[in-house]
C-alpha cells in the first residue's frame, strides 16, 4: 500500500519550490546581477541578502501575521486574489470603525462573563427575539419561522441566535443579508486570550461587512459560565424535555460535552433575550 505524504510535507515543499523561483527571479534581474562575479553561481543574489538577511526565507516565520495555504480546489485561487485585493478596503474600515473590531474580554451579562466584538450598543435595544430551532426542522417550519423573525426585525427587533441547526444559519444569514441587526453567540470563535492571533482578530467575510456597519456583536460565553448554576438548570431542563419528546430516559450530559454546550448556548441566549 502506498504511503500518503503528510500535508505538512507538501506544504514544506511548495514553499521551497516557490522560494527557488523567487531566488531565479532576482537572479535575472539587471541590478542583482550587476551586484555578484560571474562565477558566483551559488551565491544569493545581493538584493536578496540584504531584503531577508537575518530571516534565512522569504517566508514571514510569525504565524500570526500570514495567511498560508495550498489552493487546491476549483475557484481557490480566484477567491484568494480577491481576498488579497480587497484587504486594504477592509483595513481601511477597521481603522476607522476601531471600537467595533475591538476585542472586549469582560463583558458581563445577566452575570455571565463574554469574550465580545462588535456593536455593544446592541445590548441596550429593548426589542428582542431569540432563533431556536431543533437540527430535524422541515422546510416548512423553517420558513415560517423565517418569515416572523423577518417580520420582527423589520419592525426593530435585534436577532438574538446560536447559528448552529441549518435552520439557526438560514435566518441568521438572512437577518444579516438584509442589513437588520444581529448578535450571534459563539460555542468558540475567539483566539485564545495572549495568543499571538489575538491583537490581529477580526471576524471574517460577511461577519465583518456586517460589523464595520454596526449591525453585528459577536459574543463568547467563558467557561465559567457554562457552569453556573442558572445555566446548568436551564440546559438540563432542556436537555429533559428533549429526552422525554423522544421517549427517551434522561441521563446527565457532562458539561464539558459538545451536546450540553449547545444546549446551554441557547438557554444563554434565552437568559440575554429576557433580561
Amino acid at each position: 500500500m502506498k504511503k500518503t505524504k503528510p500535508k505538512q510535507w507538501h506544504r514544506r515543499q511548495t514553499k521551497e519550490r516557490c522560494t527557488k523561483v523567487y531566488k531565479d527571479e532576482y537572479y535575472s534581474c539587471g541590478e542583482n546581477a550587476a551586484g555578484m562575479h560571474r562565477d558566483e553561481r551559488d551565491a544569493v543574489p545581493v538584493y536578496f541578502a540584504r531584503i531577508f538577511a537575518g530571516r534565512g526565507s522569504i517566508w514571514q516565520q510569525d504565524a500570526a501575521y500570514y495567511h498560508e495555504r495550498i489552493l487546491h480546489a476549483p475557484g481557490q485561487l480566484r477567491r484568494m486574489i480577491d481576498y488579497v485585493k480587497d484587504n486594504p478596503r477592509r483595513l481601511w474600515l477597521k481603522s476607522r470603525n476601531p471600537d467595533l473590531f475591538r476585542l472586549h474580554r469582560e463583558t458581563m451579562l445577566c452575570g455571565l462573563p463574554f469574550t465580545s466584538l462588535g456593536n455593544h450598543f446592541l445590548l441596550d435595544w429593548p426589542d428582542r427575539q431569540l432563533v431556536e430551532m431543533s437540527r430535524t426542522a422541515d422546510g416548512s417550519t423553517i420558513e415560517g419561522q423565517l418569515n416572523e423573525v423577518l417580520a420582527s426585525a423589520h419592525h426593530g427587533a435585534v436577532t438574538y441566535t446560536a447559528a448552529i441547526s441549518d435552520g439557526e444559519k438560514l435566518i441568521a444569514r438572512a437577518v444579516r443579508e438584509q442589513d437588520f441587526p444581529l448578535v450571534v453567540l459563539l460555542a468558540d470563535g475567539f483566539p485564545a486570550e495572549g495568543s499571538p492571533h489575538e491583537r490581529f482578530y477580526k471576524p471574517g467575510g460577511v461577519y465583518f461587512q456586517a460589523c464595520s456597519k454596526g449591525q453585528l456583536l459577536l459574543l463568547e460565553p467563558k467557561k465559567s459560565a457554562y457552569e453556573h448554576p442558572t445555566v446548568i438548570s436551564m440546559a438540563e431542563e432542556a436537555l429533559r424535555r428533549k429526552a422525554e419528546a423522544r421517549h427517551y430516559a434522561y441521563t446527565t450530559v457532562p458539561h464539558d460535552s459538545k451536546r450540553y454546550r449547545f444546549v446551554a448556548l441557547n438557554e444563554i441566549g434565552r437568559l440575554l433575550v429576557s433580561r
